[in-house]
């Protein structure tokens, strides 16, 4: 996952503390507690030493009363990776003074993570480079071309991709704008908060001269609100009842998929939607359009993003509970197009607080992109990828051409994010295709400053023009997308249906890429030239086994 640029900081401890971390009510008139020690490491301690001591100290000291701490490390699974320990967040009233004997882990109740690791060189952030890359841009130096706060080393890097996996498996499994970490590496201990734009990083400290901040962070986190804390307020845990209705409705879907009414679609990753892993969610989707609000039920996600930073979308199926029918829900935080729609949040956490760093003296400030933060429910479709059929398939393509055509006649808007995966099969039985993700559509006139945006909204590189593979600082134009229409097909059909074509290029073509920096120093990607040289000087010989159909 490349997450360069998406990283601010460093923050001093207590101003983390203080301006992400704010409690209010009855909370302000407590105090953390004082008395809180750790001593030295001692040289024989292992990783799981340091992480059973602190556990232990954690509880001894009464830092969590809310949440309980749980030490979920276990040596003898090798095959599942999870944290040293987290603060598990249960929401059924019970107070971690009941629950001293949480013998489980599980990713939707997890809290706050923690992470351990024995020696401070496994830090993956450098400090010192920071302060002097702030040095170099406060004298004019080329903000693009400063080194990440990451460092390269090996140790390093594995760390923070560790961090990375976790923030990803709790915004998988809840519903969350943003969450908390605590790494320890030997006696010092930093303080992470994730969202969708980046991560905010702390300065480290020593903890066993400063166990007070240390223990302020840890009773801080058990006195916020769930709103701090990260929690979607519009998401709740389903009832029984709620959760029963779902799991029926579901299975007679599953059981009807494969039927004579439709026996040409599928539905990736449908029978997983009921995985005992994920919890059953009730949201309330507001249309501000019609002035209304609907409540659906859903559970796992069908697919979802792997990395925790940048533009991601989860798609479910979910069952709207007043209208009893089931439906796709399609939670998104993506550039934004310039068809706007019932966008929640267009400015993260980490993005505001890039933005005011710029001005700090010390620290540095990433580019960042823009998130919006969209929720769509759309009538029960399939990905036209998935069809059994493949004259469904051409089908399919070829109504996502007309619609694309009508809107661009008529609207002067373009898609400018043409997949195989963004091309819809209605559920009806006649092979009617959808062409879906119009939240992300764009004016087909850009301004000079609108082309590098755009640059980050048409996501699927493989199918890009070759014109825009050349040159990422083309405004996108109706052709463009037309001719990823064509790329889309030639990628679907060859992945999808028998072909004798055996030729590597076929299929290399459409990973080619080579970094270039912009001329505001930010990184992107050309290619084009094998999609180029298949056009021009290749005879590929592709060849079908399935006969023409007359569409």
């Amino acid at each position: 996952m490349d997450m360069d640029g998406s990283i601010v900081g460093p923050v001093s401890p207590i101003d983390f503390i203080n301006k992400l971390m704010p409690i209010s009510g009855e909370h302000l008139m407590k105090r953390a507690p004082d008395d809180v020690e750790f001593d030295e490491i001692p040289l024989s301690w292992s990783e799981m030493d340091l992480c059973k001591d602190f556990v232990d100290r954690i509880k001894g000291f009464g830092i969590s009363p809310t949440y309980p701490i749980f030490f979920s490390a276990d040596p003898t699974d090798k095959g599942v990776d999870r944290p040293d320990a987290v603060l598990m967040e249960y929401q059924d009233g019970i107070s971690a003074n009941n629950r001293r004997d949480v013998c489980s882990f599980d990713w939707f109740h997890s809290g706050l993570v923690i992470e351990f690791k024995r020696h401070m060189e496994m830090d993956p952030f450098d400090t010192t480079a920071q302060i002097s890359k702030a040095a170099a841009r406060s004298t004019g130096a080329d903000k693009g071309k400063l080194e990440s706060l990451l460092k390269l080393a090996d140790d390093s890097i594995e760390t923070f991709a560790q961090l990375a996996f976790y923030a990803q498996e709790v915004f998988s499994h809840q519903h969350r704008l943003h969450l908390f970490q605590l790494l320890i590496c030997g006696v010092t201990a930093r303080f992470l908060f994730w969202d969708h734009s980046g991560v905010i990083v702390s300065d480290r400290f020593d903890y066993t001269e400063q166990p007070s901040l240390l223990a302020l962070y840890l009773w801080r986190y058990n006195h916020m609100s769930a709103a701090v804390r990260g929690l979607d307020s519009t998401a709740r845990r389903a009832t029984p009842n709620e959760a029963k209705v779902f799991k029926e409705a579901v299975e007679e879907f599953l059981e009807n998929m494969d039927n004579i009414d439709h026996p040409r679609r599928n539905l990736l990753n449908g029978a997983e939607t009921l995985s005992a892993q994920y919890p059953v969610y009730k949201i309330t989707v507001d249309d501000d359009i019609a002035n209304k609000s609907m409540n659906i039920l859903i559970q796992r996600p069908l697919c979802r993003s792997h990395s925790p930073i940048g533009p991601s979308t989860r798609v479910y199926l979910a069952y709207a509970i007043h209208e009893r029918e089931l439906l796709l829900f399609k939670d998104t935080a993506l550039c934004g197009g310039d068809v706007k729609l019932n966008g929640e949040r267009g400015l993260t956490r980490c993005l505001a607080w890039a933005e005011k760093m710029t001005e700090l003296p010390v620290g540095f400030s990433p580019d960042m992109l823009e998130l919006q933060h969209h929720r769509l429910l759309q009538k029960l479709a399939y990905p036209a990828w998935l069809v059994k059929n493949f004259k469904d398939f051409i089908s399919a393509m070829r109504d996502s051409v007309k619609g694309m055509n009508l809107v661009r006649q008529n609207c002067g808007v373009v898609l400018g994010n043409i997949s195989p995966g963004n091309v819809m099969l209605s559920a009806g039985a006649a092979a009617e295709g959808i062409l879906v993700d119009w939240d992300l559509a764009m004016n087909e006139e850009l301004s000079e400053g609108q082309v590098h945006q755009r640059f980050h909204t048409v996501r699927h590189g493989k199918f890009r023009s070759i014109a825009m593979l050349a040159d990422p600082l083309k405004a996108h134009e109706a052709l463009d997308d037309f001719e990823s229409v064509f790329w889309a097909v030639l990628y679907g059909v060859m992945h999808r249906f028998d072909h004798t074509n055996n030729a590597t290029i076929l299929v290399d073509m459409f990973d080619e890429k080579y970094p270039i920096a912009l001329p505001n120093g930010a990184i992107a990607y050309i290619g084009g030239r094998a999609k180029r040289f298949a056009l021009d000087t290749l005879d590929t010989g592709l060849r079908f086994t399935s006969l023409p159909c007359k569409l």
